[in-house]
């Protein structure tokens, strides 16, 4: 097993960085390690971030401390601290962890009216939020969540809630030869949705600036800017009107779909609906399913859907935190319960 050292963190850190002071890459030792003790559930109350003026830096400190424990057979946590050296290991030395962390520290607080661009394993993009391109790099290219198995070099892929097009890098890193249609409903993302594909040359990526919806006669949308734009629901704010497409109707163009991914922010229930037995064309099919308070839950339905048309499904939750409260009073419109629901035909 390797082992991270100081040297080979200070090496990573100033490749990605440039120069800076200990304090700093202090700090970012500190993100990593607490991302490494948080994913096995151990944590080490009041580390702190020391700057170049102070003896022992938060580097220094916990591979002390890691020397201490793996060596120390007498301590309780022994095996406890072990497991998560070996954990924060694993994923130091895996390369897209790191290039998570480094968008996390650098961008995750950014914002910005005028986009800026972002580049990172390479591929580069126009972005506006930096948070929502920090949690969706982790989502997509780390956890891997739009991974399916392919026995072709040319898989159909539907793109719907294609946002600023991180999936369909993604896909394309994945299958080169795949055929995308990405749908994106926030005129401003859609447009910057194109532009990052014909930034990063994929021009073969049919772009569709339209909410994925039952009709074709357009609809209310509320825009946010970022990843969570939606149709229009009961928190009584007003919307902008944007053309609409018909799923349903795209399927039926379609021979084979490899995979249907689904992020529309809560309007999959009705729109999975609609496309009924159309679904038997798709091989393997993401669903991020969204409730909002105040309206009827369609989860069961939305089940019973996929297994009437030959899917088997798992589903596990967006955020594995319960709510505290667990029966929390939320306003209506508010989202109260997030899911990723993975189906493939048996």
């Amino acid at each position: 097993m390797k082992t991270v050292t100081q040297k080979t963190l200070r090496k990573w850190l100033q490749h990605r960085h440039g120069k800076f002071s200990e304090g700093k890459m202090a700090g970012q030792f500190a993100m990593i390690w607490g991302n490494g003790m948080i994913s096995t559930g151990f944590l080490i109350p009041n580390i702190p971030v020391q700057g170049p003026d102070q003896p022992h830096s938060v580097p220094s400190f916990c591979l002390s401390l890691a020397l201490l424990f793996t060596k120390s057979p007498g301590c309780s946590n022994m095996g406890l601290i072990s497991n998560s050296l070996d954990s924060l290991s694993q994923k130091l030395f895996n390369p897209v962890y790191r290039e998570w962390i480094y968008l996390n520290s650098r961008y995750y607080a950014k914002r910005a009216e005028s986009p800026f661009r972002v580049r990172f394993m390479g591929f580069q993009l126009e972005v506006t939020d930096g948070a929502s391109l920090v949690y969706q790099f982790k989502d997509i290219f780390y956890r891997q969540e739009y991974h399916f198995p392919c026995n072709t070099s040319d898989p159909v892929i539907l793109d719907c809630g294609a946002n600023i097009g991180l999936a369909c890098l993604y896909f394309k890193r994945a299958f080169p030869g795949a055929r995308i249609i990405a749908l994106e409903a926030d005129p401003r993302i859609a447009k910057m949705l194109s532009h990052n594909l014909q930034l990063n040359g994929f021009k073969d990526i049919e772009v569709i600036p339209k909410a994925v919806w039952i009709h074709n006669q357009g609809l209310e949308f509320m825009a946010d800017g970022a990843d969570g734009g939606h149709i229009r629901d009961l928190s009584g704010n007003s919307g902008i009107r944007v053309p609409s497409i018909r799923l349903a109707e795209i399927l039926e163009g379609q021979p084979r779909i490899d995979l249907l991914k689904m992020d529309i922010e809560g309007a999959e229930s009705v729109v999975l609906a609609d496309c009924g037995e159309r679904l038997q064309r798709v091989r393997h099919l993401y669903v991020e399913y969204h409730s909002r308070a105040g309206e009827p839950q369609q989860l069961g339905n939305v089940l019973h859907l996929l297994t009437e048309q030959g899917f088997r499904y798992f589903v596990s939750s967006v955020n594995q935190e319960i709510h505290h409260p667990p029966f929390p009073e939320i306003s209506p419109g508010q989202i109260d319960l997030q899911l990723h629901i993975f189906a493939h035909k048996c």
